[in-house]
């Protein structure tokens, strides 16, 4: 009987260890999420279609949120946690030997994930051209699939 099993599962289940203890505890108080940043994380990571270069970009779309929080009255902040968390994926995608293109792809979709749908023609067209047709869609899919922290349902 023979076992395969490729670099990048690897990569991800080492990767997924890793992001497990960085995230272990790290709440998001306020009235955005109710989740633990490692509960919001798993529920994205479930949904995630098999590409990839989106599981990567759901595993570590957050991944800056442990040192970027700041404690607020109503809860904490997280700002800029996604320009932090695109160069924290350069340097953890590198060390695993993936090529540029692959790193530069998971690099945009966790520099973009916060992008705001309230946009104008112009606003949409710009952030295609910052993204590219090729991953716009894992973009819209990145931000759909998160589960809605808000909502009654629960995930399993």
């Amino acid at each position: 009987m023979e076992i395969r099993v490729e670099r990048g599962d690897i990569a991800q289940h080492a990767a997924s260890a890793v992001v497990v203890n960085l995230f272990e505890g790290v709440t998001q108080p306020g009235g955005y999420n109710r989740w633990e940043v490692i509960q919001h994380t798993l529920h994205l990571l479930h949904a995630t279609p098999p590409k990839l270069h989106l599981r990567w970009a759901s595993l570590l779309h957050d991944v800056a949120k442990p040192c970027t929080k700041v404690a607020t009255g109503e809860g904490a902040t997280f700002y800029g946690h996604e320009r932090e968390g695109s160069k924290m994926v350069k340097q953890i995608l590198r060390r695993l030997k993936y090529s540029n293109d692959f790193i530069d792809q998971v690099y945009l979709l966790v520099d973009k994930h916060m992008f705001t749908t309230q946009v104008t023609d112009k606003g949409l067209r710009r952030l295609i051209r910052k993204v590219g047709l090729d991953l716009v869609f894992d973009l819209l899919d990145l931000r759909r699939l998160g589960p809605n922290p808000m909502a009654d349902q629960q995930f399993v």
